[in-house]
């Protein structure tokens, strides 16, 4: 059975939530993994009966890495325009760079544009077995080129910092 220290420990501590349309945000959110790592979570929220509920998309990043992955939505956000989708695509994508994770994982960074949106896709990559990396569909999150701003904003906040270590003091 968890202590309560170890259930509000891994509650979602809220950074920001920033417009997306509609009545739609992306909340970012911080929270510590069972091995102390922190993270920050980027996910869709939606309105729903007065109350706001969360979407399967969204990624959870290491927090160390946040100011890498902020440079990186705003460098896709303001790299050269994407051209329109050639008849019978949905859109058009361009690999704009990735943060490491490890040898073995990376945050990739897309431009893509779509009939009617342009966007900017961060995706959870892992090797291949021959040694490309491949995103994942399920840990992404795309986010409006209106609202890449804002999701910076919230990874560079001093409230999205990495929470200390709790440490416990043994007497002598």
């Amino acid at each position: 059975m968890e202590t309560q220290k170890e259930i509000s420990k891994n509650e979602n501590k809220i950074i920001a939530d920033v417009p997306r349309n509609g009545n739609d945000i992306y909340r970012v959110s911080a929270w510590t993994g069972k091995e102390g790592k922190h993270f920050l979570d980027l996910r869709v929220y939606y309105t729903k009966d007065g109350k706001l509920r969360k979407t399967r998309e969204g990624v959870n990043v290491l927090a160390r890495l946040r100011r890498e992955i902020a440079a990186a939505l705003l460098a896709a956000k303001n790299a050269a325009e994407i051209p329109e989708p050639s008849e019978g695509k949905n859109c058009e994508t361009a690999f704009v760079s990735a943060v490491a994770v490890s040898e073995t994982e990376q945050y990739q960074i897309s431009k893509v544009r779509g009939p009617k949106n342009r966007i900017v896709r961060i995706s959870y990559a892992f090797k291949g077995g021959e040694g490309s990396f491949i995103p994942s569909s399920r840990k992404a999150l795309s986010i409006l080129e209106s609202s890449v701003e804002g999701v910076a904003a919230a990874l560079q906040s001093p409230e999205a910092e990495p929470m200390p270590v709790e440490t416990s003091v043994q007497p002598a």
